[in-house]
């Protein structure tokens, strides 16, 4: 094993400095109690692996390749990260520790002194160690006085951009580990020129991947006003199609108060009126929600339910003020969750039949409830409804539905549960999160 100073000298301060840059560079935040845990976690390995492969004569590196992953996985694990940011992170970090490794090598090399020499005195294998972490602590400090970091690019970066983004790093990862391990392979033959040309080689990668990484965010923000537009159009569509059923229903209300007055039905005429007046004000209260693809894509399914000779009603309590929410999600959440219902009462013999949409709003939560005056569901069901796989459609069913809309509702925070009665109905309650000023 190697000598004891060494894990708190060397492998446990380089895991600390490592780990300290690593949340700089991506914006974690990053407790000082964390950043020690993991220091000391991987200080400790990389001592035991190094140990292992001194004493059994395991290949040179072997601990890079095991503590990158270990890295991963603390940083996921105790930073509480995504997984595509631990990656980020884990590579990120050893690829600017593999820029540094040049220094201990020019190092060596101009002390005139070898690798074994080094390597056989605790004192000097700490100090020549630790100078290859200059790259990790200039950047750390760096991030940390300027306030810059990575997430501008990466909060950019979809999710099916990122295996792209990290296999490019990864690239570079392995072409700076051999190059390494290369130049550790020849230590009898240190000749700085190669040393600076593989620097150079690295640096001209490095400025490639720097390129690409802008060129997918120049791409990533085109995509995104691209679909931006497409909303705009789908609102503005959504507008015409919320005129063209007013003039619709317009006519259609005109003839039937026309046939009242003119078979003298005035009491008829005036009661048809107050529940015009009661429709258009909700109708109203639809169109004047802040989220305007909300708005478009309830109007396509309210058309949708009227071919199948459902009513939708809405109930709006809340014109959603501070609520986000993309058009993926929407899809996700409502189009699973009202097509439940719309499916149920196409099946339904029942003479009368309806889809009420409440939205809602109390000092900690928004309320979309989504009620239908079906049959109402049995217990054993209510228990397994959101289940992975489960199905009342048989054949026609994937037990996907609704199982997707719960994590997508818990995604945003929020929770999704079932509530049924005679009286009310099966409603399906959505609650998200009202979002502070300060978040």
């Amino acid at each position: 094993m190697e000598d004891i100073r060494l894990l708190f000298f060397l492998h446990m301060t380089e895991a600390m400095l490592v780990t300290f840059t690593g949340a700089k560079l991506f914006n974690i935040k990053a407790k000082w109690k964390d950043i020690l845990l993991i220091g000391l976690i991987q200080g400790l390995l990389v001592y035991l692996v190094r140990g292992i492969y001194l004493t059994y004569n395991i290949t040179f590196g072997t601990h890079t390749l095991i503590t990158l992953v270990t890295l991963i996985l603390l940083i996921r694990f105790i930073l509480k990260t995504d997984w595509n940011i631990a990656i980020l992170t884990g590579v990120s970090v050893e690829i600017l520790v593999f820029l540094g490794s040049y220094t201990p090598l020019i190092l060596i090399n101009r002390l005139n002194i070898s690798i074994e020499q080094v390597l056989n005195n605790p004192w000097l294998n700490a100090s020549i160690g630790l100078t290859e972490t200059i790259a990790v602590l200039v950047v750390g400090l760096f991030c940390s006085l300027s306030g810059f970091n990575l997430n501008k690019i990466i909060t950019g970066i979809t999710k099916k951009a990122y295996p792209i983004f990290i296999f490019v790093m990864l690239l570079a990862f392995f072409n700076m580990f051999f190059t390494v391990y290369y130049q550790w392979n020849q230590s009898n033959n240190l000749f700085e020129i190669t040393i600076y040309i593989l620097l150079a080689v690295n640096f001209i990668i490095a400025i490639v991947t720097i390129k690409l990484i802008i060129s997918l965010y120049k791409f990533i923000q085109k995509s995104q006003l691209q679909e931006k537009e497409l909303l705009i159009r789908k609102n503005n569509e959504a507008i015409v199609e919320i005129l063209r059923l007013i003039r619709h229903d317009f006519n259609n209300h005109i003839t039937v108060l026309n046939g009242l007055v003119q078979l003298g039905k005035n009491d008829d005429a005036k009661n048809y009126l107050k529940t015009l007046s009661t429709e258009m004000k909700s109708f109203s209260k639809l169109t004047n929600l802040k989220q305007q693809n909300l708005v478009a894509f309830f109007i396509n399914k309210m058309r949708e339910a009227e071919n199948n000779g459902i009513e939708m009603r809405f109930n709006i309590e809340s014109y959603l003020e501070n609520f986000s929410i993309s058009t993926e999600k929407i899809s996700k959440i409502f189009g699973n969750l009202i097509d439940n219902a719309l499916y149920k009462l196409k099946n339904t013999d029942q003479s009368e039949k309806w889809v009420l949409i409440a939205i809602a709003e109390d000092k900690e939560n928004y309320f979309f409830t989504i009620t239908d005056n079906g049959p109402l569901v049995p217990e054993d069901i209510c228990k397994k409804i959101f289940k992975r796989g489960f199905t009342t459609k048989g054949s026609q069913g994937s037990g996907l539905g609704l199982h997707i809309a719960m994590k997508a509702v818990e995604q945003k925070g929020g929770r999704l549960y079932l509530e049924q009665n005679l009286d009310q109905g099966v409603s399906f309650i959505c609650s998200f999160p009202i979002p502070r000023e300060n978040e």
